[in-house]
Protein backbone atom coordinates (compact mmCIF):
# COMPACT_ATOMS: atom_id res chain seq x y z
CA UNK A 1 0.00 0.00 0.00
CA UNK A 2 2.97 2.30 0.54
CA UNK A 3 3.74 2.25 -3.19
CA UNK A 4 0.17 3.28 -3.98
CA UNK A 5 0.53 6.12 -1.50
CA UNK A 6 3.65 7.38 -3.26
CA UNK A 7 2.23 6.88 -6.75
CA UNK A 8 -0.92 8.79 -5.78
CA UNK A 9 1.27 11.79 -5.00
CA UNK A 10 2.61 11.65 -8.60
CA UNK A 11 -0.78 11.61 -10.34
CA UNK A 12 -2.99 14.58 -11.08
CA UNK A 13 -6.74 14.53 -10.43
CA UNK A 14 -7.57 13.46 -13.99
CA UNK A 15 -5.12 10.57 -13.86
CA UNK A 16 -6.42 9.41 -10.47
CA UNK A 17 -9.98 9.48 -11.80
CA UNK A 18 -8.92 7.50 -14.87
CA UNK A 19 -7.12 4.97 -12.66
CA UNK A 20 -10.09 4.51 -10.33
CA UNK A 21 -12.55 4.17 -13.21
CA UNK A 22 -10.31 1.57 -14.84
CA UNK A 23 -10.00 -0.39 -11.61
CA UNK A 24 -13.76 -0.33 -11.04
CA UNK A 25 -14.15 -2.08 -14.40
CA UNK A 26 -11.76 -4.88 -13.32
CA UNK A 27 -12.95 -8.06 -11.61
CA UNK A 28 -13.86 -7.60 -7.95
CA UNK A 29 -10.80 -7.26 -5.74
CA UNK A 30 -8.42 -6.61 -8.64
CA UNK A 31 -6.51 -3.37 -8.73
CA UNK A 32 -3.44 -2.27 -10.65
CA UNK A 33 -0.03 -2.91 -9.18
CA UNK A 34 2.61 -0.20 -8.99
CA UNK A 35 4.43 -1.28 -12.16
CA UNK A 36 1.13 -1.30 -14.07
CA UNK A 37 0.35 2.25 -12.95
CA UNK A 38 3.83 3.39 -13.95
CA UNK A 39 3.38 1.80 -17.37
CA UNK A 40 -0.12 3.26 -17.84
CA UNK A 41 0.94 6.83 -17.01
CA UNK A 42 4.55 6.62 -18.24
CA UNK A 43 5.97 7.28 -14.78
CA UNK A 44 9.67 6.88 -14.07
CA UNK A 45 11.01 4.93 -11.12
CA UNK A 46 11.91 7.17 -8.23
CA UNK A 47 14.20 6.47 -5.33
CA UNK A 48 12.39 6.65 -2.02
CA UNK A 49 14.52 7.90 0.85
CA UNK A 50 14.30 6.10 4.20
CA UNK A 51 12.76 9.17 5.84
CA UNK A 52 10.06 9.30 3.14
CA UNK A 53 9.31 5.60 3.70
CA UNK A 54 9.07 6.20 7.45
CA UNK A 55 6.72 9.15 6.92
CA UNK A 56 4.51 7.09 4.59
CA UNK A 57 4.54 4.21 7.07
CA UNK A 58 3.38 6.58 9.83
CA UNK A 59 0.62 7.85 7.55
CA UNK A 60 -0.41 4.25 6.73
CA UNK A 61 -0.50 3.29 10.41
CA UNK A 62 -2.64 6.34 11.13
CA UNK A 63 -5.03 5.28 8.36
CA UNK A 64 -5.19 1.73 9.71
CA UNK A 65 -6.12 3.02 13.15
CA UNK A 66 -8.72 5.50 11.88
CA UNK A 67 -12.33 4.87 12.88
CA UNK A 68 -13.59 4.89 9.27
CA UNK A 69 -11.17 2.13 8.34
CA UNK A 70 -12.03 -0.06 11.32
CA UNK A 71 -15.80 0.28 11.13
CA UNK A 72 -16.92 -3.35 10.96
CA UNK A 73 -20.33 -2.31 9.65
CA UNK A 74 -18.72 -1.24 6.37
CA UNK A 75 -17.71 -4.06 4.06
CA UNK A 76 -15.48 -2.62 1.38
CA UNK A 77 -13.95 -4.34 -1.62
CA UNK A 78 -10.17 -4.38 -1.90
CA UNK A 79 -10.46 -1.74 -4.65
CA UNK A 80 -12.47 0.54 -2.36
CA UNK A 81 -9.95 0.06 0.46
CA UNK A 82 -7.07 0.96 -1.88
CA UNK A 83 -8.91 4.06 -3.09
CA UNK A 84 -9.71 5.08 0.51
CA UNK A 85 -6.04 4.71 1.40
CA UNK A 86 -5.02 6.83 -1.60
CA UNK A 87 -7.40 9.62 -0.61
CA UNK A 88 -6.13 9.48 2.96
CA UNK A 89 -2.48 9.52 1.83
CA UNK A 90 -3.12 12.49 -0.46
CA UNK A 91 -4.60 14.45 2.40
CA UNK A 92 -2.32 13.35 5.23
CA UNK A 93 1.12 12.41 3.86
CA UNK A 94 3.71 15.13 4.11
CA UNK A 95 7.31 15.02 2.98
CA UNK A 96 9.63 14.79 5.98
CA UNK A 97 11.21 18.06 6.97
CA UNK A 98 14.93 18.44 6.52
CA UNK A 99 16.44 19.20 9.89
CA UNK A 100 19.66 21.16 9.71
CA UNK A 101 22.03 20.82 12.62
CA UNK A 102 25.59 21.80 13.31
CA UNK A 103 25.58 25.33 12.01
CA UNK A 104 24.33 25.15 8.44
CA UNK A 105 23.89 23.33 5.20
CA UNK A 106 26.46 20.84 4.00
CA UNK A 107 27.07 20.83 0.28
Amino acid sequence: MHVRGFLTQSLNDEQRTKLHNLEISLPAGRYLQGFEICKLFHLQNQTIKPEQEQAMDSCYRLWLSSSDNNNSENEFTKQEKVHQWERFALKNYHEPLLIVTGGGWNA
